[in-house]
């Protein structure tokens, strides 16, 4: 029986000893779990944090679409006004037109100094226009001193 006591002891301890190192592997294996587990939570609040600071971003880029697209809307209106007040093409040109008809109908003009000159956007109120025909009358225009310029059938002329 001592020799099966012996035997059972002998046995007793190399399944101890077995025990033992299989403790001891689990045991680094957790502290492996441990280590790794407080790597993924490190990496995950780092995650979190990049996260938090892209919404904060988007919410702000966001916030500079929606400016930019309100002072665009203001731009394109602020065009439509003023193409609306505008004239069409076509009523440019015509305006285009008249203006160098004007131009021409004046560039036989005589241009006195200290008398202004009286067109559509430079009117002069009827009290003011007794005034100017007073100077021009003052003023005698000598055919001879234009002859050069103008044809003898086409006088200088004033426009009052």
């Amino acid at each position: 029986m001592m020799k099966f006591l012996e035997e059972f002891g002998k046995t007793q301890n190399e399944n101890l000893k077995y025990i033992r190192e299989e403790i001891s592997e689990i045991k680094n294996e957790i502290k492996t779990i441990k280590s790794t587990t407080k790597n993924f939570t490190q990496r995950f609040e780092q995650i979190n944090s990049e996260i938090e600071n892209i919404k904060y971003n988007h919410t702000a880029t966001q916030n500079q679409i929606k400016n930019i697209e309100s002072e665009i809307t203001l731009i394109k209106d602020k065009q439509h006004i003023e193409s609306s007040t505008d004239k069409s093409p076509v009523l440019c040109q015509e305006n285009l037109i008249l203006e160098l008809k004007d131009r021409y109908d004046r560039e036989k003009n005589i241009i006195i100094v200290g008398i202004p000159e009286i067109n559509e956007k430079n009117s002069k109120l009827p009290g003011e226009r007794s005034e100017v025909l007073h100077e021009v009358e003052v003023f005698t225009v000598n055919n001879d001193l234009c002859s050069e310029r103008y044809e003898v059938n086409d006088p200088p002329r004033v426009i009052i």
